[in-house]
């Protein structure tokens, strides 16, 4: 199990955000990003699942458009994306675990 999760970085003009992973405790990995940034980083959202790894992978193609100066986790993201992240994970939890399920042989 990991958690997927959307941190926002405050003050940052226009706001960005990191989708990222990790087994950890999320606010162990803001911790180690606020060390490096004047602005305020802060949990938005969370979402536990086995296949945290291949959720943010996804995600980070989806989204690659919105990608922002500071790699290729941050984004400039539009706010129904960012109300909609918890969702998004969930559907795309039900994908891999249909495609779990159904014995594809190209599913790992």
């Amino acid at each position: 199990m990991g958690i997927v999760y959307l941190l926002c970085e405050l003050g940052s003009n226009p706001e960005s955000y990191k989708i990222g992973i990790t087994k950890d405790n999320p606010e162990k990995r803001v911790k180690q990003l606020q060390t490096g940034c004047s602005n305020e980083i802060l949990i938005l959202k969370t979402f536990n699942s086995e296949f945290y790894r291949k959720i943010e992978s996804v995600l980070h193609k989806e989204y690659k458009r919105y990608s922002s100066t500071g790699g290729t986790e941050w984004f400039i993201l539009p706010n129904d994306i960012v109300l909609r992240f918890e969702e998004r994970c969930s559907q795309l939890h039900q994908m891999f675990t249909t495609l779990q399920k159904s014995g594809n042989p190209f599913f790992r």
